[in-house]
Order: structure tokens, then C-alpha cells, then sequence
């Protein structure tokens, strides 16, 4: 059984909060731009509930003894369809008013057309894969729908052919590399331009990862290592004292 993880639920709560500002908005400007400006970052939510997803998912994958595929269906499904399909028959039938008024708010979605096909591809969640079914029965059903294919995906994100000691290592270097690969594009261009080398995208992309990679793991060698165990050093040192 995959132990609750406080900080996560944490993480959750400040993401619908922020799901439930953004959508305050419709109705009600504040007028402190501060808060405007914080009420309107409230559209990251839905992407903080990805990421909290996305991290929970391969928690549990790793943690469970059993990580079968039909196993991880079985308890996505079970923990999504069910409130969905009630705010299927909510929307659909008791608050159809509250839908239609906030279809008109949702631009990225087409004229809600309430058909036989539309309600079908809430219940098997791609409504996100047309515009006009999007979030025309359930408000924000598209996420749903989004988070739901992410599933199908997960099992097949966690096998070995995509997680390997390569992307692995590529991982590890990842913090220098992004301060590095800054320079490495720069100079690289000024040197490729210099010779007139044609700057096609794909090699120049494979030139700058490669580069970018040597001299990242250059520096995770001279810098960010030793200087972790000068961290570990300081933390380890109080400790000895009171022993």
C-alpha cells in the first residue's frame, strides 16, 4: 500500500485553489493589481495537478510489489469514473445552466453540441480530442480526459526502454547543462557561421546536446560534486560535535 504523502496532498490543495481563482474570475474582478496578477496564476493549477499526478504515478509504480498493467487500469479507473460519471448526470440533467455559463467561458472550445457522440466520449474519456465536446457537458471535463490518456501512457513511460542509463546520466548532468547550454549555442553558431556550415536544426540540435553533455559532466565533476560534500561536511560536523 503506497504510504499518503502529506506534501503532495499539500501541493494538490494549492493547485485546486488556484483552479478555483482562476475560475472566480469570470465573475468577479479584483481590484488590487496584485492580486489580479495572483488570481490570474491560478491558471497554473490544472498543470500542478499533472505534475503532482505524474509524480504520485510512478511513486506507486515503484513502491507496489504488483505492477501489473491491468492492475494500475483497475485503480486509475476506479479512482476517476466514478465522480466523473456522476458529473456527467449532474451537468447533463440538475445543473445544465451552470455548464452552459461557463461553455461561454471556454474559449479554447468549440460550440457545445450535446449529442449522442459527445456524452459517449465523456464516458470513455477523449473529449479532450475534439473541440466540440471538449468541456461542453462537464466544466473542465477536457482535463479529466487529458489526465485519463496520460494514463494509458504511464505503464509504458516506466519500462526500461525509455528510462535508461542514458537519459539517466543525462538527468544527473541536467543542472549544468542548463546553465551551460546557454554558451555552447551561442559559440557554436558564431563558429558554424564563421565556416558556413548550413544550420540545419536536427544536427545542430545533436552537436549542442553532445557538447553541452561533455562539458556539464566536466563541470558536475569539479563543481557540483565537491561541493555537495563540502555541504555534507558542514551538515555532518554539528552532528559529531554533540555526539
Amino acid at each position: 500500500m503506497t504510504k499518503a504523502l502529506k506534501y503532495i496532498d499539500a501541493v494538490r490543495g494549492y493547485a485546486i485553489l488556484g483552479v478555483i481563482m482562476i475560475h472566480t474570475l469570470t465573475v468577479a474582478q479584483p481590484t488590487n493589481i496584485y492580486l489580479q496578477i495572483l488570481a490570474n496564476k491560478g491558471k497554473y493549477g490544472v498543470q500542478l495537478f499533472f505534475i503532482a499526478s505524474a509524480f504520485t504515478l510512478f511513486l506507486s509504480q515503484k513502491r507496489r510489489s504488483e505492477v501489473g498493467i491491468k492492475n494500475f487500469f483497475i485503480r486509475r479507473f476506479f479512482r476517476i469514473a466514478p465522480m466523473y460519471y456522476l458529473g456527467i448526470i449532474l451537468y447533463l440533467f440538475v445543473f445544465k445552466e451552470v455548464s452552459n455559463s461557463y461553455n461561454g467561458n471556454l474559449k479554447y472550445c468549440g460550440d457545445s453540441v450535446i449529442s449522442f457522440f459527445n456524452i459517449f466520449s465523456n464516458f470513455i474519456f477523449i473529449n479532450s480530442t475534439n473541440p466540440s465536446w471538449c468541456s461542453t457537458i462537464v466544466p473542465g471535463g477536457a482535463t479529466i480526459s487529458v489526465e485519463m490518456i496520460f494514463y494509458l501512457i504511464v505503464p509504458f513511460l516506466y519500462s526500461k526502454i525509455l528510462v535508461n542509463d542514458f537519459i539517466s546520466f543525462i538527468g544527473k548532468v541536467s543542472y549544468s547543462a542548463y546553465l551551460i547550454h546557454f554558451i555552447v549555442i551561442y559559440y557554436l553558431d558564431m563558429v558554424l557561421l564563421r565556416f558556413n556550415f548550413p544550420l540545419k536544426f536536427v544536427p545542430y540540435f545533436i552537436i549542442t546536446v553532445v557538447v553541452t553533455l561533455l562539458a556539464s559532466n566536466i563541470f558536475r565533476h569539479l563543481v557540483e560534486n565537491p561541493f555537495i560534500r563540502v555541504g555534507k561536511y558542514f551538515i555532518k560536523k554539528p552532528n559529531e560535535n554533540i555526539l
